[in-house]
């Protein structure tokens, strides 16, 4: 089987050798970098499966390396988890906007970083293209709608911002408009990460996976997905 290329990129030491010794196993090969320099050309040359990215680099920030790693240089597939320190709105928003793949806070919960390296490098969900988007949404469960957004959606799934916080696994109904249309639809979805929010004033953040879609309305959302603007592509 072929071992699963896991790039930790951090400038601290102490914060390397946690990582190394959680991740030390037989199926990963891990590399580190200690700049955001590093870490880009890294990614060039060794095109890592995962990078485990940390916000505070030293000369280039972590959302803006994972932005020029998605779209620059065209490594769409290739997961990234920014591992930070802070976690308020605009930290939170920065990575988002980043089109990072996971986000995970220091001091580190052993179980949950391995869950979320795991889950990434076994995912199939996020496959297909995702485009940015800024749908006003509810979220149904046991028929109680909350307020949400849709922050970027594909055939298959979306991620929301959501205004409580729920359980991965959780299965929930998404009422919104499709992208560009009057059209309503409601999807039913399972939660397959969240990032729950920190405070009274937060939001969870949701990736949620589609489930026994309508086929007519997933044609016409595949229209309008194959025909938005390559900009919006994340």
């Amino acid at each position: 089987m072929e071992k699963r290329k896991i790039l930790l990129a951090d400038n601290t030491e102490l914060f390397l050798e946690m990582e190394r010794s959680y991740l030390n196993r037989e199926n990963f090969d891990l590399h580190t970098a200690r700049t955001g320099k590093e870490a880009l050309d890294k990614s060039l040359s060794w095109q890592p499966h995962l990078i485990l990215l940390s916000f505070s680099m030293p000369d280039i920030p972590g959302d803006v390396i994972c932005t020029t790693i998605k779209k620059d240089l065209g490594f769409s597939n290739t997961k990234v988890v920014i591992v930070t320190d802070e976690y308020g709105e605009e930290i939170l928003a920065r990575c988002i906007d980043a089109g990072c793949d996971g986000i995970v806070t220091r001091p580190f919960n052993k179980e949950k970083l391995l869950e979320t390296v795991q889950k990434l490098l076994g995912e199939t969900f996020r496959q297909k293209p995702r485009f940015r988007v800024h749908l006003p949404c509810a979220v149904y469960l046991e028929r109680v709608g909350v307020p949400g957004t849709i922050l970027d959606i594909s055939e298959i799934g979306c991620r929301i911002t959501a205004e409580e916080s729920l359980e991965k696994g959780t299965i929930i109904g998404v009422g919104f408009n499709l992208p560009d249309t009057e059209q309503p639809v409601n999807w039913k979805g399972i939660i397959r990460w969240a990032v729950p929010h920190r405070g009274d004033e937060g939001h969870s953040i949701l990736g949620v996976q589609f489930k026994d879609t309508p086929g007519s309305e997933l044609e016409i959302l595949q229209d309008i997905l194959a025909s938005m603007p390559t900009s919006s592509r994340l």
